[in-house]
């Protein structure tokens, strides 16, 4: 009787076929590991979207006991809804953090609210990660990049030369405070509060000395030219801080130091937020 023969054909892969597989898997991994990563990205920004939406509900079921005519009383009654309604959440210096999935985090004093039917209404809830880069804030950053840039080439105490190469460097112009921020610090009416009721303000800086070190502030008057305009304005903004006042005064009377600002009573605080 004949007896068959196994033959063992299972020679394992070669190692030009193996390079072959790996190839292949790379494609496939660069192709597919981005999109799972972007869907990852789309959900959280999905998720955030729907906290911000909630906020605004849960912000108009408590307005409507409350009634808040100012933004001063609105922004308190959106920190308590958002503690309320999120437990991880925490509220500082108007900031909440732990709402939103990516670790964004929602300035309430940047927050859009509208006055109607005799109290403010909340509109839109910003993210630093998820909102939309349109609506953000340039003209005040661009300054003070400028402003950087600029520090070193002069003395802390020439203001007015520094202000006149300032005025050269961008073009010849000042840039306006953004219109969503003067509404922030002012009012939604901001101009009918200013005296003169000026059509815009313009960032300027003021160079000084502290602690031995050159520095400088930004303050906005409605002046857009190169002159220093007897160094007086309406705004002054120190290290993300907002003074403001409705009768224009001079801005060294408000030094560096924010408990100066303070103790000058045509001073008010008007917002404290993150830059950008």
């Amino acid at each position: 009787m004949r007896k068959m023969k196994k033959y063992n054909n299972s020679s394992g892969f070669t190692l030009i076929e193996l390079i072959i597989v790996l190839v292949i898997l790379a494609i496939l991994a660069a192709f597919t590991i981005p999109a799972m990563l972007g869907f990852v990205g789309n959900s959280k920004e999905k998720l955030c979207e729907s906290a911000r939406s909630d906020c605004l509900r849960y912000y108009q079921s408590q307005a409507t006991e409350k009634l808040p005519a100012t933004r001063e009383e609105a922004i308190p009654i959106l920190a308590k809804a958002i503690q309320n309604s999120y437990g991880d959440a925490t509220i500082e210096n108007n900031i909440a953090k732990g709402v939103c999935p990516a670790g964004g985090e929602y300035n309430l004093a940047e927050c859009r609210f509208e006055f109607e039917n005799g109290y403010y209404r909340l509109k839109e809830v910003p993210c630093s990660v998820h909102h939309d880069k349109d609506s953000s804030r340039p003209n005040l950053d661009a300054s003070k990049s400028l402003a950087e840039k600029l520090l070193d080439l002069f003395k802390s105490s020439q203001q007015s030369d520094f202000i006149k190469e300032f005025f050269k460097e961008n073009n010849n112009s000042l840039k306006p405070v953004d219109e969503i921020d003067l509404k922030n610090i002012f009012g939604e009416d901001w101009n009918s509060t200013i005296n003169g009721k000026p059509e815009s303000l313009y960032w300027r800086p003021l160079t000084m000395e502290v602690n031995g070190e050159k520095t400088y502030i930004m303050y906005a008057n409605t002046t857009n030219t190169q002159d220093h305009a007897q160094w007086k304005g309406y705004v002054v903004e120190i290290n993300g801080v907002y003074y403001r006042t409705t009768k224009k005064i001079t801005i060294t009377e408000c030094s560096i130091n924010p408990t100066v600002c303070l103790t000058k009573p045509a001073f008010k605080i008007a917002r404290n937020w993150k830059n950008g």
